[in-house]
């Protein structure tokens, strides 16, 4: 069956900087049973997509009834597939979770699976309010008509129509990491974690922690969790 990544609200820091976000992405997928001609499609998918033709002939087995060729394809690509007019390949659109900052805030942030699911930290824990459509809730504000903090609904974050906003700052995020990879550098520590901690209300404004890894490439870490 066909599975897309589903769509996944945005979060944002306190400031409405975007942390995390969904962008368009393209798909492929095959009816392998609607393909006539295997071999000649097995040849041209090898170079467009790469890979040799047994491979791809080996991906497009008759006997099954769908398989997916490439997930999250970049644009170009997709382009040039969709021209070519192959029986039994189609193009689908779908979702890409995007991290703008890479490793910042990535032990918090956490990140998600290429189907849109959250596997650890805030895509995680607040799953259901990132993909679900978000529910109208009055947001408080303070005298000045800005966002209060004060009332926070899951924690360290709240949510509202454009998807979860946290308490993070990403400025002071940065400063934080940077003074992190210097205690790094500096001692060796196998494992260093630094927060920034509003006293009044303990609002969590930055935490980092060492080692880290980039959101957008968590398998290619050593540390994924």
């Amino acid at each position: 069956d066909l599975k897309k990544a589903q769509y996944r609200q945005p979060i944002v820091d306190r400031n409405g900087e975007e942390l995390a976000f969904s962008v368009p992405a393209v798909s492929v997928f095959a009816h392998p049973k609607m393909i006539k001609a295997r071999r000649k499609t097995a040849i041209t998918l090898s170079k467009v997509l790469g890979g040799t033709p047994h491979k791809w002939l080996q991906k497009l087995d008759k006997k099954k009834s769908f398989v997916w060729i490439h997930r999250q394809l970049t644009e170009e690509l997709a382009v040039k597939l969709t021209q070519l007019k192959l029986p039994g390949i189609f193009v689908e659109p779908e979702n890409h979770r995007f991290y703008p900052n890479a490793t910042l805030a990535s032990q918090v942030l956490g990140f998600t699976d290429i189907d849109g699911n959250g596997l650890a930290g805030i895509e995680l824990s607040l799953n259901k309010q990132l993909v679900d459509p978000i529910s109208r809730m009055a947001i408080p504000r303070d005298g000045k008509g800005n966002l209060s903090y004060l009332e926070k609904k899951y924690g360290d974050s709240i949510e509202t129509n454009d998807g979860i906003q946290l308490t993070l700052d990403r400025r002071i995020q940065h400063v934080v990491d940077e003074e992190l990879e210097k205690a790094e550098a500096l001692y060796g520590g196998k494992n260093i974690l630094a927060a920034v901690i509003n006293p009044t209300n303990g609002e969590i404004i930055a935490m980092g922690q060492r080692p880290l890894f980039d959101s957008n490439h968590p398998t290619q870490s050593a540390v994924s969790h």
